[in-house]
């Protein structure tokens, strides 16, 4: 082979070789610098999901009405947090010159939980401090110096949670920090999305606290100060429950659910729509030898075809005829609860019946719909309350009534249910939200289940008259009731 032609050949396999070199490097380079940012994206995930860990020695909480949010937070830091020594409430006192109302009480209640719940803490760790002036500036960082920066061990670091207390208290105390303790950190628990924020760091510290926290009734109830009604007696709707199967149960909710669902309109002085269920619940006030559908309805003018709709929709409806067999045969034709059996037997007492009809079967259904959905969720079966009567334990104040309420890690859910018409219901969705409120906090969620036909035109309504309500009233209306239905609604409102 001549030479040149060699020699062009190892030029070629040469410059080849170069080439691989070059592209190698190359490659090599980008894949240390994918590697590098692959590396960064995967800490920061990291970070993202399990948060900064805290490791603060002191704790400071600010006390408002609710101790709630306060409970979730130091809750949350004595869990993950080996390094806290202790917990400082700072609360407003009673100064009536100002018309201050005090909130050690609330203090000393939530003292009381958190002591309980976490005995293996050195004694004493949970410390109260006293602001004379809730709104003075001066006065709030004075009390901040005296009560807790002059009582700190020189090594300790501070960490303030600003979600109670006055916004005055909040600026002030974490003024005061900001300026006498350079490494102070601070957060906030956000109520849109139930984790912690601390004010440092660009996204939340916390998953959703909802599946960390968890609140018992009884620790709820004492946090407010609150105490379960003495009186265990069952009312007589209640007995009702006792007094049937499941079985029973069922058809019974079954045969007035349907009766819900049977509409009919009265014109008369002022156009209103009634259900099924208004009259089954007037045929029961009927007295012995009255017309009870003359009774029933004031516009004479629809009684034959709602009677005639009515006979015909419930043919062969057993759950219904079983209900109708309670009352006078002449309701409807007789042939409709001819040999169907009277669902409750046992039931002589006409109060007893009336009670339940009048309210209390959609409270026990409701109830039972969430009661059985929780069979396949163990952590939340035993979250759920029926009618809870609260009272104040010092003040001796009119009860909290309750019909249903549900706890979800500590987020709460008042579910009020209501037959009653349109003006009515509006006083219950407002009792029911502000109830939520007044347990709950900003976090709480409210659940109003009703007979409606038009449950939108209902809540635009309350909408107007109260401003947003946002997403934290549900009102749920007769199309809703059907079991699959009704669950599918709270499961999403509630635990969504």
């Amino acid at each position: 082979m001549p030479f040149q032609e060699l020699n062009h050949q190892y030029v070629i396999l040469w410059r080849d070789f170069l080439f691989s070199i070059e592209n190698y490097c190359y490659w090599w380079n980008n894949y240390l610098i994918l590697f590098f940012i692959n590396s960064v994206i995967i800490a920061l995930q990291e970070v993202c999901t399990i948060g900064i860990a805290p490791d603060f020695t002191d704790l400071i909480l600010l006390i408002g009405t609710n101790p709630l949010p306060n409970y979730v937070v130091a809750s949350h830091f004595l869990n993950v947090n080996p390094n806290l020594e202790r917990v400082w409430l700072i609360y407003s006192e009673t100064n009536r010159s100002i018309g201050q109302q005090g909130t050690k009480n609330v203090a000393d209640n939530l003292t009381r939980v958190l002591t309980n719940k976490y005995q293996n803490q050195q004694e004493p760790w949970i410390h109260g401090v006293p602001i004379k002036h809730a709104g003075l500036a001066d006065q709030i960082q004075a009390d901040v110096g005296r009560y807790i920066l002059q009582h700190l061990p020189q090594k300790a670091k501070i960490h303030l949670n600003y979600t109670g207390g006055t916004k005055a208290m909040a600026v002030h105390a974490y003024r005061v920090l900001e300026h006498r303790l350079r490494d102070a950190t601070f957060s906030y628990l956000d109520a849109r999305n139930h984790r912690l924020v601390q004010d440092d760091v660009q996204y939340p510290i916390t998953e959703d606290l909802r599946q960390e926290v968890t609140i018992s009734l009884s620790d709820l109830v004492t946090i407010h100060d609150l105490s379960e009604s003495p009186n265990k007696k069952s009312k007589p709707g209640e007995q009702v429950m006792e007094m049937l199967s499941d079985e029973q149960q069922r058809a019974l909710f079954s045969g007035l659910i349907s009766l819900t669902n049977f509409s009919y309109t009265e014109t008369g002085k002022k156009k209103s729509q009634r259900n099924g269920l208004d009259l089954y619940r007037k045929w029961v006030e009927t007295p012995p030898g009255n017309d009870p559908w003359d009774d029933a309805i004031k516009d004479k003018s629809v009684i034959p075809d709602t009677k005639t709709r009515f006979e015909r929709e419930f043919a062969g409806n057993h759950h219904v005829a079983a209900l109708l067999a309670m009352l006078s045969p002449s309701v409807v034709d007789p042939a409709i609860t001819k040999d169907v059996q009277p669902l409750i037997n046992s039931i002589s007492n006409p109060e007893q019946w009336k009670s339940f009809i009048n309210g209390f079967w959609l409270e026990a259904y409701v109830f039972q719909v969430i009661s059985q959905s929780l069979v396949h969720k163990p952590a939340y079966r035993d979250k759920v309350q029926m009618r809870m009567n609260l009272y104040a334990t010092k003040t001796g104040s009119k009860p909290l009534e309750l019909d249903i309420l549900v706890i979800y890690g500590y987020q709460i859910c008042n579910i009020s249910c209501s037959i009653s018409g349109t003006t009515r219901l509006k006083n219950r969705a407002f009792e029911a939200i502000h109830r939520a409120h007044q347990l709950g906090g900003d976090e709480a969620k409210s659940v109003l289940v009703t007979c409606l036909d038009d449950t939108k035109e209902f809540s635009d309504d309350l909408g107007f008259i109260s401003g947003s309500l946002g997403s934290e009233l549900l009102v749920l209306g007769r199309r809703d009731l059907p079991a699959d239905r009704l669950w599918s609604k709270l499961e999403t409102h509630i635990f969504n």
